[in-house]
């Protein structure tokens, strides 16, 4: 067998699940002037649907992939915060890749991540070749791709065959 079968997966937020956080939340701030770092809801939703994912689905490993290292960079980021705020969602270890990195930071990076337990690794284009790591059973497409070929090669990673790996998810 090349490559495991896969599925394609789209999980959502209720708005009964996203009113109960909203009502909770002491952090929420509305201001005329939003600033660059402010976290979107579709963000915030797309953040809790991925980690709905990792306990329906049992996923260990998922790459995520953004239109934009900036983006990529800001998903990180409110994964750790998600970690630390919201404790009925599964902890996921966050780690990031861009082409900014060195070489070496970036292989770090991939190793920490491929021997953590559940994990996301956020990206823009930097992982959609030449990455062979069977381990990894999840590709989400936080923003919208255009390119086929990206498409097809971001969806390749998590269709590497594993032992026991049943299906590659694709998150749309």
């Amino acid at each position: 067998k090349i490559v495991s079968d896969y599925q394609i997966v789209s999980f959502n937020i209720t708005s009964s699940e996203y009113k109960e956080i909203f009502d909770k939340n002491e952090y929420i701030r509305v201001d005329d002037k939003p600033k660059e770092d402010d976290v979107t809801s579709r963000e915030f939703a797309t953040a809790l649907a991925l980690r709905k994912i990792f306990k329906k689905l049992k996923i260990e490993k998922s790459l995520s992939f953004h239109s934009s290292i900036k983006r990529a960079e800001k998903f990180e980021k409110l994964n750790v915060i998600v970690n630390d705020k919201l404790k009925n969602y599964p902890k996921v270890e966050t780690f990031h890749v861009s082409s900014k990195q060195k070489t070496s930071t970036r292989n770090k990076e991939m190793r920490s991540f491929e021997k953590s337990k559940k994990s996301l690794m956020t990206n823009a284009r930097c992982l959609t070749e030449g990455v062979d790591i069977p381990s990894i059973d999840c590709v989400a497409f936080i923003d919208p791709k255009k390119s086929k070929i990206d498409i097809v090669q971001a969806a390749g990673r998590a269709m590497r065959v594993k032992k026991n790996k049943k299906f590659g998810y694709i998150l749309i």
